[in-house]
């Protein structure tokens, strides 16, 4: 601040000149009442500040006051009073020596957005400045100047009064940040860098806390309702803990299960051998444009850099990343990216980059994204996903999301590239099942997300969506060696964000606070193992160790005592510890010594740069390095870099490489199988029914074989007869419903050999009609398996969709779901290049957590029950 109060008076054509003895005014050991130890520190300040006539300028209105009080203070020493009192004469506030001295109102400033200004107590009250820093403001082109309830009252600060009082203090900005969030700005302007360190911080700390206030109950009344919810963390720690001791014999279960179903696997020891193999596989097939779903991992290696800088575009679909891509801005949370921004901010960067001019509601911003992106969905030639977890029995690949962008992104484009980190794998179906119970629930406080998408390999022959080329970059990147190390339990994590959820630093340093693809508690663990203590090792320390996050934890990390492990490794190491205790000590000497002061001056700029980046983020921990350039990728034998991928998990597990995985022990207890199956079928019907109309927002229609066709009839006509497209399931003609819907509706038949051509029908029409598979009590959605028949952009393209499910198919859970799809490999079967879970509509709630229906995916589905039992 005071840099650019130099910059400015420069501007204006003053000299400034710069006392390079001078200290700090003393302003804090007087508002506690220390001013017997000020007076050196006073006495330092006059020295420097008396050798001429000039005007002195602060830009803070707290030290002005502060110097003008010196007399006062000074009063039983005469000579240094009068020195004083000639001091504090000549001491000026710098707008109100811009606009009463040099007689300037306009400094040319410009500033795009709507800003609120909050004057100083001490320069409004107590030094009588009200109207000069609204003449500057008010002359600020392109800003919106906003007023606010109780605009002149204190903020809460009082120099030390928020430490000694700090709950008082914090109730006062509580109450101010309340007014300041009614009206909305986009900036905070203060007349004191203190206020804005009381206030700006809470705004972003308002989101957060209502994010972390909202998630948390709807947590809870998840976690309530599962019951057993300790046992269930016991069992999905025990899960991930025989992944990570058998990992490199899931890895290459893993592999040679994807090679037999016709992918490509390519092990990455490091980001830079991940980016290289993208790169070179989007080269390869001459690619303009990939689209990409919400991936972690794909952030930690970088790989957007990569491929924009080979020229090739790269769009993020997920609603919160593609608004922080136009912004420029890295998600702070792992799975809410955007909760740093609010509706406001959001329709600004949807203006300025995309020339929105529609209503600043979540719902008409949603409806405006999802069109910009689905002509990118259409014509993109690569689809870039993450991987929540690979099953090694069947070599498939999972994906939970809501929205329906990795859908799109698995099933239009011809290549489907998915990321993982090496240790994100589960030995079955029935594994991932706890798994994702667990997930769900902990990361949104839901029971199943709206969409479970199973990928096994490229689609199959006959096929008309779906990848022909399908590619699992399975990457290390630091993670062998957290696997040998004492921080191995972090490698459990299944990126839910509970930690943060709860995390009481998070609250109030925010995601970008951490300078760190992950954030939070996890981030605090991980970080400085992936990326070093040179960049992250203030990370550990953003921690009360409160243990918040380790009750929450769904796979039992204990987060805290990790931290504390850090510290204790960095102390041991001296990497921090000595060098705060110097600072500390000089700081407190330097203020009284003027030799020191410079070097103390010239300390903190650096120190600041810690802990303000932009003027947007409290603290910045660390940095993330840029990323290396693309090169080509070396020629070498896949098998050597399996074998020496392998090997090395190996080595850090201690032992010799297994192929085959140690029998698991019995499981811990067996909730996941146990859950619902007390229900009879009509029972598991209702609940059905009653969990997908009042949750998931379906409708559900109950009908019999004989009338299915006349109610399919009515119901696609509600919705738009007029374009329907039907599944070429055979099932549906075995009930009429597909020839009642040719002749009624002029409805399209999937047809494999019309090629391309369905996705364009299925792309114009207004509603969709498939064949369920199975339907799931506990989370009102039904499966769906791929075919040659049965493509995957029926469910996924048109604006509705209708579900044709039979009673007697409802399962009440994924377990029952798992089992069966277990049986099937066991007897050597393929699955379904594509399984779906779909449980309603495509869904968001990026924008304030407010849900919105219908993003990229259908925007309404409808359930036709068949009563066949």
């Amino acid at each position: 601040m005071a840099r650019d109060s130099v910059l400015l008076l420069e501007k204006l054509g003053c000299r400034v000149n710069f006392p390079e003895k001078q200290g700090c005014c003393g302003q804090p050991a007087i508002n506690s009442g220390y001013i017997k130890e000020a007076i050196p520190g006073m006495k330092n300040l006059i020295a420097a500040l008396e050798d001429n006539d000039d005007p002195i300028i602060s830009p803070a209105g707290s030290c002005t006051y502060a110097v003008k009080s010196y007399p006062m203070y000074l009063a039983d020493e005469p000579e240094w009073a009068s020195r004083a009192a000639k001091v504090a004469a000549r001491m000026q506030d710098l707008t109100s020596f811009i606009v009463n001295k040099l007689g300037v109102v306009d400094v040319g400033a410009s500033l795009q957005g709507r800003a609120v200004y909050h004057p100083s107590c001490s320069l409004a009250r107590k030094l009588g400045v009200k109207d000069e820093p609204l003449t500057l403001l008010k002359n600020v082109r392109g800003l919106e100047l906003l007023t606010f309830a109780e605009q002149d009252t204190c903020c809460g600060f009082g120099g030390t009064f928020s430490v000694k009082m700090a709950e008082i203090s914090g109730e006062m900005v509580k109450e101010k940040v309340a007014h300041l969030m009614e009206v909305r700005p986009e900036y905070l302007i203060g007349a004191d860098t203190r206020i804005r360190q009381q206030i700006e911080d809470p705004i972003m700390r308002k989101a957060v806390a209502n994010a972390q206030q909202r998630i948390g109950a709807n947590r809870q009344k998840m976690v309530d309702e599962l019951g057993h919810w300790e046992e269930w963390r016991d069992r999905a720690a025990q899960i991930r803990d025989h992944v990570l001791s058998n990992l490199d014999a899931y890895l290459y279960q893993l592999s040679e299960k994807v090679t037999q179903n016709g992918g490509h696997v390519y092990f990455a020891r490091t980001k830079e051998d991940a980016t290289r193999y993208i790169l070179q596989v989007a080269q390869r097939k001459n690619a303009r444009k990939v689209v990409k779903s919400k991936s972690m991992v794909t952030e930690e290696i970088g790989v957007n850099h990569v491929l924009q800088d080979a020229g090739i575009q790269v769009i993020e679909t997920d609603l919160g990343e593609y608004i922080l891509q136009l912004d420029q801005d890295p998600p702070s949370h792992v799975v809410v990216p955007a909760i740093h921004k609010d509706r406001h901010q959001i329709r600004r960067v949807l203006h300025e980059r995309l020339g929105y001019e529609g209503p600043e509601t979540p719902e008409a911003m949603t409806l405006f994204i999802r069109q910009k992106i689905r002509e990118d969905f259409l014509s993109a030639e690569i689809g870039i996903t993450g991987c929540n977890f690979a099953v090694a029995e069947t070599g498939s690949v999972c994906l939970v999301t809501n929205e329906g962008n990795a859908r799109m992104c698995t099933t239009l484009p011809k290549t489907h590239i998915a990321v993982m980190g090496m240790e994100r794998i589960a030995p079955t179906f029935a594994e991932v099942d706890v798994l994702i119970t667990m997930l769900a629930r902990s990361a949104v406080g839901a029971r199943l997300t709206g969409y479970n998408t199973w990928l096994t390999g490229p689609r199959e022959a006959g096929h008309v969506d779906g990848p022909e080329e399908f590619h699992l970059v399975i990457v290390d990147n630091g993670r062998s060696e957290v696997l040998a190390s004492e921080f191995r339990d972090v490698l459990r994590c299944i990126r839910c964000g509970a930690c943060m959820n709860t995390c009481p630093a998070y609250r109030h340093i925010g995601g970008h606070g951490y300078g760190s693809i992950y954030p939070g508690p996890i981030g605090a663990v991980i970080s400085p193992r992936l990326g070093g203590y040179k960049d992250f090792k203030d990370l550990p320390y953003a921690c009360s160790l409160c243990t918040a996050c380790d009750n929450v934890c769904p796979v039992r990390i204990p987060l805290s005592k990790l931290i504390l492990r850090h510290r204790r490794v960095m102390a041991e190491k001296g990497i921090t510890a000595k060098a705060e205790q110097r600072a500390i000590k000089m700081f407190a000497y330097a203020n009284s010594h003027p030799g020191l002061w410079k070097v103390g001056m010239m300390a903190g700029a650096h120190a600041a740069s810690w802990f303000i980046n932009g003027g947007k983020t409290p603290l910045k921990f660390g940095a993330i390095s840029d990323w290396m350039e693309a090169r080509d990728l070396p020629e070498a034998d896949g098998e050597s870099f399996r074998s020496e991928f392998l090997n090395n998990v190996a080595q850090a597990l201690g032992r010799p490489l297994r192929l085959e995985p140690q029998a698991e022990d019995a499981p811990l207890n067996n909730y996941a199988n146990e859950r619902l199956t007390q229900l009879n079928q009509q029972q598991r019907c209702d609940a059905f029914i009653q969990f997908a109309s009042d949750v998931m927002l379906t409708r559900c229609e109950l009908t019999s074989e004989a009338k299915a066709a006349e109610a399919a009839i009515r119901l696609c006509k509600e919705l738009g007869d007029q374009s329907v497209v039907i599944s070429g399931d055979t099932r549906l003609e075995e009930l009429g419903i597909s020839e009642r819907l040719q002749q009624e509706c002029n409805a399209v038949v999937w047809d494999p050999a019309k090629g391309a051509e369905n996705i364009s029908q299925a792309e114009q029409a207004k509603v969709g009609v498939v064949y369920a598979e199975y339907g799931l009590t506990e989370s009102g959605g039904v499966v769906l398996f791929s075919a040659a028949e049965r493509g995957r952009s029926l469910s996924l393209l048109p604006e509705y969709s209708l579900f044709i499910l039979r009673k007697s198919t409802i399962l009440p859970r994924v377990a029952q779901l798992a089992e069966k799809l277990h049986q099937k490999a066991q007897a050597g079967e393929r699955m379904p290049s594509c399984i779906n879970i779909i449980s309603g509509p495509s869904s968001t709630a990026d924008i304030e957590l407010i849900k919105v229906v219908g993003v990229h995916g259908p925007v309404k589905a409808v359930y036709l029950i068949i009563e066949d039992c």
